[in-house]
């Protein structure tokens, strides 16, 4: 059955080469954890310093699959996270930019466990236990010693919102240099 994912894996990024359009790259990458454990944590977002009016959506999703335990801790994580992220940006009287940032998360069973336990099949990757779980199922469950730390619930909600405020400092043709 594997050359048979093998074929396809091609033909299905060569469906969707056609439609993927190129944006200049103007930096620095954003890159975001979507670990359920740090996803609450306020991760630095890092951007250019140059001040600019815009407005954005941006939608990820992620599969997690962990199922650990030590002497003291066991980590339950089965899920997947899909993020659609709403950010704006205003310059006020030239002086300032006002930034607001509202994360929509849907946290659930999700749909992937299927295709990732033939991806890990076609390739010959291992799954991690993954075939053990019931296929698109979750579980978020975090306990030290015993005691239940984390009980999670799948469901859709607002994360944290970010309101930000950047000023800045100097600015010549090609170098910005700003505070947030």
């Amino acid at each position: 059955m594997k050359p048979v994912y093998i074929i396809f894996m091609p033909l299905i990024f060569l469906l969707f080469y056609p439609l993927s359009y190129v944006f200049p790259f103007e930096g620095p990458l954003q890159v975001k954890n979507q670990y359920p454990v740090f996803i609450h944590a306020d991760q630095p977002y890092l951007e250019e310093a140059a001040m600019r009016n815009s407005m954005s959506y941006s939608l990820s999703h992620s599969s997690t699959y962990t199922v650990q335990e030590s002497g003291e801790w066991i980590v339950h994580l089965d899920m997947e996270i899909t993020e659609l992220n709403f950010r704006y940006k205003r310059i006020i009287k030239d002086q300032f930019e006002f930034g607001l940032d509202i994360p929509v998360l849907i946290l659930g069973g999700g749909f992937m466990d299927g295709f990732l336990e033939n991806y890990h099949d076609a390739f010959g990757f291992p799954d991690y236990g993954r075939s053990n779980r019931p296929h698109n199922d979750f579980l978020y469950e975090v306990r030290k010693n015993g005691e239940l730390i984390i009980q999670g619930r799948s469901g859709v909600g607002i994360g944290d919102i970010r309101i930000t405020a950047k000023k800045p400092l100097a600015a010549s043709e090609g170098f910005n240099l700003s505070i947030a």
